[in-house]
């Protein structure tokens, strides 16, 4: 019968005497067992027509009806007391017990009062197609009423209810009592046992290429047996172990799944540091003096005070473009000189010098950008914390009453990073990247810089060769600023001449970029995949 043909056909709908049919193969004798599941009391015949044998069922107590001589070497029948099913159940039971967890058997019912145990376990065995042994002390009855369970599972039901146990050798299973089974176990050990001290020791050389062979000692000594011991050769890097052959074949095959190549990472970090300033100002400086004194032949004409001067008094530096002594009124230049910004002097004077004025207009404007990329790489291998640095060490004096003591600071470059290979290509990486640098605009007492500090550590999941930012700062500064002379300042358009404007705005931006890349991946996977 082909297996495809293999099935339980469940008949109860039809409400006749028959609950179940089911067709299998039996491996014993190569023959095709049929097995009805009837409902109560039942007569049966074979009959042979044109299409082939038809098996009928009539309820007991009624007339059978006619029929052919019967053939019981083709059909089997049963009384209800012991009327039984077994076959693979058919796909469309859903309404049947959910198969088990660690079972895989062929699913079968079964339907028994009182059933003679080694009856039940000779029909498991032509479902299962396993060879059986039973022992001689196993007896008695048993009821069984399971459907749509695995074959082993009903199995185990079953020598559970009547304390019973089972061994698996091959395609041979051998069922006896707990006690039994216990004992042999138990007699098994001690024979096993006794029999360790009495096997030779051999000795066997281990090599060991990708691990220490110190470090895997340890592990080697836990597969050992009482009598065996492990040493290590540093210079060729072999284990040297003294056991028995089993506890030999243990030690070998814990050192050939230990010993695989270790992945090789590069990680290859990107600080980028981009900064941007614009600065402008405006200002202007104007003055002069005049002079009603006899000297320039203008006096005031009366008698006091008949002679009278005014002049600026803002400041006389700088005056580039106007007289030596400009007397300004209003001082609010722009910072300008050798290589910033621009400026215009005016001296405007009478010719006796009773009256002059100077006027100096200066406006000065920055714009600039940097952008600084550190590129620090380094190669480590899985699960080693890597280091990488670079910078100077800032020396700081501190005087006390014992001395002068003179500590370093130090102001670097640092990636500090340890990554971990997944199975499936990623990489875990624990990063903490620094780029600290000496600020000289921020002094301490002594005249020692500060140390301005940029730093990122976290843990983040990559890709191999992929990129990522782990970090970025945006900083903004911005600063507007307006000196000028009170009320005057104030008057449309000739506020102008008496009011100094600053502008800046500045940017800075720090991102720090992370790639990993396994170098060894080809060689890492060979070599875990030879050991499995």
């Amino acid at each position: 019968l082909p297996r495809a043909l293999e099935r339980s056909l469940d008949t109860s709908a039809f409400r006749g005497p028959v609950a179940m049919v089911s067709s299998f193969n039996q491996p014993q004798t190569g023959q095709v067992r049929i097995v009805a599941s009837l409902r109560g009391s039942a007569r049966d015949r074979m009959i042979e027509t044109r299409d082939g044998l038809a098996w009928t069922f009539t309820e007991g107590g009624e007339a059978a009806e006619a029929a052919a001589p019967a053939a019981p070497e083709q059909a089997q029948a049963a009384d209800a007391k012991v009327a039984g099913f077994a076959a693979e159940a058919p796909a469309y039971a859903s309404s049947g017990a959910p198969q088990a967890r660690g079972y895989t058997g062929r699913r079968i019912t079964l339907d028994f009062h009182d059933i003679e145990i080694r009856n039940l376990l000779r029909l498991i065995a032509d479902v299962s197609k396993k060879n059986i042994v039973v022992a001689d002390d196993v007896s008695g009855k048993v009821t069984v009423s399971l459907r749509n369970v695995p074959w082993d599972q009903a199995l185990d039901l079953v020598l559970r209810s009547k304390g019973l146990g089972k061994e698996e050798m091959g395609n041979v299973i051998r069922i006896a009592k707990f006690d039994a089974i216990a004992k042999e176990q138990a007699a098994k050990a001690e024979a096993e046992k006794a029999r360790i001290p009495l096997i030779p020791l051999k000795v066997r050389i281990i090599p060991v290429n990708y691990a220490r062979a110190a470090d895997v000692a340890s592990r080697v000594k836990d597969v050992l047996s009482e009598r065996g011991s492990v040493s290590t050769d540093e210079r060729t890097n072999v284990l040297i172990v003294k056991d028995i052959p089993e506890a030999l074949v243990r030690a070998e095959g814990l050192v050939r799944n230990l010993d695989t190549e270790i992945p090789q990472v590069l990680i290859e970090s990107r600080i980028v540091e981009a900064s941007s300033n614009f600065n402008r100002q405006l200002g202007v400086q104007w003055g002069g003096n005049a002079s009603f004194t006899q000297a320039t032949g203008n006096p005031t004409g009366v008698a006091f005070p008949n002679n009278v001067s005014g002049a600026g008094a803002a400041g006389q530096s700088p005056n580039q473009g106007t007289s030596s002594t400009p007397n300004y009124a209003v001082n609010l230049p722009a910072a300008i000189g050798q290589g910033s910004g621009g400026g215009i002097g005016l001296v405007l004077g009478s010719a006796n010098g009773a009256f002059n004025l100077n006027l100096r207009l200066s406006a000065l404007e920055n714009n600039g950008v940097v952008k600084t990329i550190s590129s620090p790489k380094i190669a480590t291998i899985d699960n080693k914390e890597a280091t990488i640095g670079q910078g100077i060490s800032i020396p700081f004096s501190q005087t006390s009453a014992s001395g002068v003591n003179t500590t370093f600071v130090e102001a670097k470059l640092e990636l500090k990073v340890t990554p971990h290979v997944t199975a499936d290509g990623s990489i875990l990486l624990k990063i903490k990247a620094t780029n600290n640098a000496p600020n000289s605009s921020l002094t301490g007492a002594n005249g020692q810089p500060s140390i301005s500090k940029r730093e990122a550590e976290t843990e983040v999941l990559v890709k191999d060769g992929e990129t990522t930012v782990i970090g970025g700062i945006y900083t903004r500064s911005t600063a507007s600023k307006t000196a000028s002379v009170p009320f005057l300042s104030k008057i449309p358009l000739l506020g102008f001449f008496f009011r100094s404007d600053t502008t800046q705005d500045d940017h800075t931006e720090l991102l720090i970029f992370i790639t990993p890349r396994i170098l060894n991946r080809q060689a890492a996977t060979a070599a875990a995949a030879a050991s499995n």
